[in-house]
């Protein structure tokens, strides 16, 4: 039988070509899947314009879908020039876990936006970040701006109006607005997302001050126009050290002054009978007059006379 010649270079280039059209395609399928973050099963994103710092607080709470393996690495793009203030997970408890997410978190830059990634150790997670600094006398006008890098089967967005603004509106309209923790808050709610997806909220009003809605710190003035907490807990303290201090007092002027000691429970019963003053128990009696031994059976002293 006649062996085939094969030639070891044409052998060469057909690798060469089939190679060439493989790596490309599995580059290109990694790439996208890395880019991509992890499907989830709900994710809610709340703007806070002025909440508790003269910026913007946005809490991203979300859900990873019961496909995804854990730990797993959380994906976001993020707008530009923004502080992150916390990343952590959410146990089944719901307390937060932090050291983990917030160690393995990172910002990546990007040209329009960054993207924001970390690991989590439970299905649930939540992130927070600051943006857009306000000042005071100024008219607000912000444009809140969302590119999914997840398929999301529910997802929700939240506005919330800060205290003493004015004038406030928001495009598109919101499709539920209700009173929630003593704030308006206007709510959005959309189904199956996809990845690349974009959402786009225009908000604007008007605000005398940069005074946050919820202010803590030694001397801050109430947001609301109210009672600062630290002036009620002085208060209440007050109120309970004078009601002790009139009660001490009141005890004091209302208690007997006291004579001589006396028995808890009563007077005491005597332990014996009491003995006439005329004898002396003994063998012998005595005259209670003079003190002149008496005979026994006597009916006078002896000696003074005296009836016994």
């Amino acid at each position: 039988m006649r062996e085939r010649n094969i030639h070891p270079m044409k052998t060469a280039i057909k690798m060469l070509l089939i190679m060439t059209m493989i790596v490309p395609t599995v580059f290109l399928t990694t790439t996208m899947a890395a880019e991509n973050g992890p499907p989830l099963e709900s994710l809610n994103i709340s703007y806070w314009p002025e909440y508790d710092q003269p910026s913007v607080l946005v809490l991203y709470q979300g859900r990873l879908d019961s496909s995804v393996q854990l730990p797993a690495t959380v994906r976001f793009k993020i707008p530009k020039n923004v502080r992150v203030a916390a990343t952590s997970a959410v146990d089944s408890n719901g307390q937060f876990q932090y050291d983990r997410a917030w160690e393995t978190h990172k910002v990546i830059p990007g040209e329009s936006e960054d993207e924001l990634t970390y690991e989590t150790i439970h299905q649930n997670f939540q992130f927070e970040i600051y943006m857009n600094t306000v000042k005071s006398n100024e008219k607000r006008d912000f444009k809140f701006d969302y590119t999914s890098m997840s398929k999301v089967k529910s997802f929700g967005v939240e506005v919330q109006e800060p205290l003493r603004s004015k004038n406030f509106k928001l495009a598109p309209t919101a499709q539920q607005t209700k009173k929630q923790d003593g704030f308006e808050t206007h709510l959005y709610s959309f189904p199956d997302i996809e990845v690349d997806q974009e959402f786009s909220f225009d908000v604007s009003y008007d605000k005398p001050d940069a005074r946050p809605s919820k202010e803590s710190g030694p001397g801050a003035a109430p947001a609301d126009g109210g009672t600062s907490s630290a002036a009620i807990l002085i208060l209440v303290a007050a109120l309970i050290i004078g009601g002790v201090i009139i009660t001490v007092w009141r005890f004091k002027s209302a208690a007997p002054v006291k004579t001589g000691p006396k028995a808890a429970s009563g007077s005491r019963k005597s332990g014996g009978k009491k003995k006439k003053s005329g004898s002396v128990s003994g063998k012998k009696n005595f005259c209670s007059e003079c003190g002149s031994t008496i005979a026994k059976n006597s009916k006078f002293c002896r000696s003074c006379g005296a009836k016994i």
